[in-house]
């Protein structure tokens, strides 16, 4: 019964199908493990795949380092140096003009105050005090020498100067050489008599006088 064809083509049918089932449920744990792990990320939209693309590092399009690009480089460093040598050289001479203008500014103080001193010394006879001034040069040239000595003693100097300006040159060398002695009330003054008869001369020498003849 079991050398019959049929049979054994029916059991040849049941071991293939028992072997088939048998590697089958051997797989189907293995399927299992697979479906559980961690499933790829969803494909990326559009925009996404634009930032992705834009935030790509690019390579380099070149890397080499030739002898041109270090005399090149050294080349710039050298006029990097010199021009701060030079700014170095601008600032000094910047420091040396500004330190020269400050004393050109002090000396153009010092000139206007000296300028200022000498208008202050300077007297000039005006054409409204001319006359008088002439009759008094002449009064003085008359009278004794020590007396107008006297007179011009309690004048204000200003006004012996002008007087003195109009006077001849002889008579007023005389009238100094008296305004300078010394008196008994010169005890405890501030200043000598020589003293103001030199003040007097100084400013006789540097006056503008109206007219520069002397009266007759």
């Amino acid at each position: 019964m079991l050398g019959s064809p049929l049979i054994q083509v029916i059991l040849g049918f049941l071991v293939s199908a028992i072997v088939s089932g048998f590697l089958l449920m051997k797989q189907i744990p293995e399927q299992i493990s697979r479906l559980a792990l961690p499933q790829p990320p969803p494909p990326q939209t559009a925009e996404e795949k634009l930032n992705a693309k834009f935030t790509e590092v690019p390579p380099p399009m070149w890397n080499f380092n030739s002898e041109a690009i270090q005399e090149l480089v050294t080349e710039l460093r050298a006029q990097e140096e010199d021009l701060k040598s030079r700014r170095k050289d601008l600032d000094t001479s910047l420091t040396l003009i500004t330190s020269e203008r400050q004393e050109v500014e002090k000396v153009k103080q010092e000139i206007v105050r000296l300028r200022q001193e000498l208008d202050a010394k300077v007297v000039e006879v005006h054409a409204n005090e001319e006359k008088n001034l002439k009759n008094l040069a002449k009064t003085y040239e008359g009278m004794a020498p020590s007396a107008a000595a006297l007179i011009f003693r309690e004048m204000e100097e200003d006004t012996v100067v002008k007087v003195f300006s109009l006077m001849k040159v002889d008579k007023v060398g005389i009238l100094l050489g008296e305004l300078a002695k010394p008196t008994a009330g010169d005890k405890g003054a501030e200043e000598s008599p020589a003293k103001r008869a030199a003040r007097i001369s100084d400013k006789l020498r540097i006056m503008k006088p109206l007219k520069k003849e002397v009266a007759q």
